[in-house]
C-alpha cells in the first residue's frame, strides 16, 4: 500500500514537472539589438522551439529590466523545431525584417538599448513563469553595430555572424567578441589563482587585482570631483607589457550604470560618493582597478551683464558644460563639448553667440544641466512703459481739473498750500510713505540674489486724488 502511495505521488510530480521542462526548452536564439543597415530601430528577436511539440505563447511576455517591464506580449503558437520572431515597429519602420511576421510591436516604445549598455531580458509564460533570463544589463555580448552582425546562440556560447532571422543560425563567429559565455549572459571565468594589492598613485588609492603569475594590468585613473549633470570621462591605461588582443573593458559607476571599452563617459545624476570599477579580461587572465568619484553639490548663478549672461561656479568641483542649455522664451542655446567653468570661477558668454540672438527679459532665463534639470532660473523683468505711464498722468490733470471746477460750483475756495491745512481741516494728512531701505529692492529669485525688482507702491498722487474722489462722491 505505502509503495502504490509513492509511485502515484511519483505520477503526479512527474506530471506536473514535465510541461515546465519542456517549455524550458524555447529559448531566445538571436538578437539584432543594433538594428539593420535600413535602420537602427528595425530591431528584432528570435525564439527558438528545440521541442518536438508545438507550443502555445498565447499570454506570454518578453521582458526587459529583470523582469520587471513588460516589452511586448506575445501569441500565436511556435512549431516543433520553428523559429518565431518578434519584431518593432516604430512610425518609420513598420516591418523590421519583410516577409516575417510572427508577433510585432514598439517594445515598451523606447526599443532595445544599444552600446554602452545592454538588456537584462526575461521570457515568462502565460503563468508568470520565467522560462528564461539573460542578464546583458552590463553590454551585449555579441553582435555588431556597425556591420549589423546579429548577437546569434550557437548551444554553447554567442557569436556575432550575419543575421539569420527565421532560419538555423550560424556556427561560426565572424569576429571575436564572444568568450566561455552561456545562455544565461554571464562569462564564465577561468579557474586561476588571484592576488590583491593597493597602492598609492599621484594622491589616491588605487586596488589593483589580476590574475596569478601574469603580467595583464589596467589603471582605471585617479579620483575624480565632479557635479550632476556634468559629464565626466573616464580612460582605462594598459601597461605596454601586456597582452592587448581580445581585451574586455568593462566600468562600473557605481551608481548602478555601467559603461565598456577604453574610454567611455559617464553623468551622475545625483550627489554622493560613488566607487568605479574597471574590469579587464584576456583569455583566462584579468585586472581589476578602482576610483573614487565624489559628486558634490552645484551652487552655479547666472547674472545678465547687458552685453554678456556670467556663468559663476561657487562650488569646489569644475563643471563641465557639454550639453547644457540656456532657454528663453522658447529658443535655447547648447553648449558644445568641453565648455569648463573652474572651481570658485566665472565665464562670459557674449550673446552674439547665443542661437537666441538676445535675451528677452520680459521672459524668465533657465539654465539647465546635461541631465535637463533646472539649475538656475532668472525671473522676468516687468520694464516701464514711459508713454503708459505719460498717458496716466494726462488722466489724472485731467481729472484733478473737473474736481477743482466741482470744487468752485460748491463754492470751496482752494487755499495755497501754506493754508491748506485750515481750510480742510478735517481732511486727514496724507504724508508720502518712505520705505524701509531694506524694502528698497528685493530679489527676483530665491536662488540667488542676481536680478531685482523694485516693490510696488501706490505713488501719493495717487493716493491724494483717490480720497477726493470719495470725498465729492458722497
Amino acid at each position: 500500500m505505502k509503495n502504490n502511495f509513492q509511485k502515484f505521488l511519483f505520477v503526479i510530480f512527474l506530471f506536473l514537472v514535465f510541461p515546465a521542462i519542456s517549455f524550458a526548452q524555447l529559448i531566445i536564439n538571436e538578437i539584432a539589438w543594433m538594428g539593420t543597415t535600413e535602420s537602427a530601430n528595425a530591431e528584432w528577436v528570435e525564439l527558438y522551439n528545440t521541442t518536438s511539440e508545438n507550443i502555445d505563447l498565447s499570454g506570454w511576455g518578453l521582458y526587459e529590466a529583470g523582469g520587471d517591464t513588460l516589452m511586448i506580449s506575445l501569441s500565436k503558437n511556435i512549431i516543433a523545431n520553428g523559429y518565431f520572431l518578434i519584431e518593432r515597429v516604430t512610425p518609420s519602420v513598420s516591418d523590421s525584417v519583410s516577409g516575417i511576421d510572427d508577433v510585432s510591436g514598439s517594445f515598451g516604445g523606447g526599443g532595445l538599448i544599444n552600446l554602452p549598455g545592454g538588456e537584462f531580458l526575461v521570457l515568462k509564460d502565460v503563468n508568470g513563469n520565467i522560462i528564461q533570463s539573460l542578464d546583458f544589463s552590463s553590454g551585449w555580448l555579441a553582435g555588431d553595430n556597425t556591420t549589423k552582425e546579429t548577437m546569434q546562440w550557437t548551444g554553447s556560447n554567442w557569436i556575432s555572424a550575419s543575421p539569420t532571422p527565421g532560419t538555423a543560425n550560424n556556427t561560426t563567429n565572424n569576429t571575436s567578441n564572444s568568450d566561455n559565455q552561456n545562455p544565461s549572459g554571464e562569462v564564465l571565468s577561468a579557474n586561476t589563482e588571484s592576488s590583491t594589492n593597493t597602492q598609492s598613485s599621484g594622491g589616491s588609492t588605487v586596488s589593483r587585482t589580476s590574475s596569478s603569475g601574469t603580467q595583464l594590468e589596467v589603471l582605471a585613473g585617479s579620483d575624480r570631483t565632479t557635479l550632476p549633470g556634468s559629464p565626466i570621462w573616464f580612460q582605462a591605461t594598459i601597461k605596454k607589457n601586456t597582452i592587448e588582443t581580445n581585451l574586455d573593458l568593462n566600468w562600473s559607476f557605481g551608481d548602478g550604470n555601467v559603461g565598456v571599452g577604453p574610454l567611455t563617459s559617464h553623468t551622475y545624476k545625483y550627489s554622493g560618493d560613488y566607487v568605479v570599477v574597471l574590469s579587464a579580461k584576456a583569455g583566462d587572465m584579468f585586472s581589476v582597478s578602482r576610483l573614487k568619484v565624489k559628486v558634490g553639490t552645484p551652487e552655479v548663478l547666472v547674472s545678465d551683464g547687458g552685453e554678456y549672461l556670467e556663468i559663476s561656479n561657487k562650488s569646489n568641483a569644475e563643471i563641465n558644460l557639454f550639453n547644457w542649455k540656456i532657454e528663453n522664451g522658447g529658443k535655447g542655446f547648447i553648449f558644445q563639448p568641453d565648455t569648463i567653468v573652474l572651481p570658485h570661477s566665472s565665464i562670459k558668454l557674449d550673446k552674439s553667440l547665443l542661437s537666441m540672438k538676445g535675451l528677452d527679459n520680459s521672459m524668465g532665463t533657465s539654465l539647465k544641466n546635461y541631465l535637463g534639470q533646472e539649475v538656475f532660473y532668472i525671473a522676468p523683468i516687468k520694464e516701464v512703459d514711459l508713454e503708459e505711464v505719460s498717458k496716466n498722468f494726462e488722466i489724472i490733470k485731467n481729472e484733478a481739473f473737473v474736481i477743482q471746477e466741482k470744487a468752485n460750483s460748491l463754492g470751496f475756495v482752494l487755499q495755497p498750500k501754506s493754508q491748506q491745512a485750515n481750510v480742510f481741516s478735517a481732511v486727514p494728512s496724507i504724508e508720502k510713505e518712505e520705505p524701509d531701505s531694506e524694502d528698497l529692492l528685493q530679489p527676483a529669485t530665491s536662488t540667488g540674489n542676481i536680478i531685482y525688482e523694485a516693490p510696488k507702491s501706490e505713488s501719493f498722487v495717487a493716493k491724494l486724488t483717490n480720497f477726493i474722489k470719495r470725498v465729492f462722491s458722497n
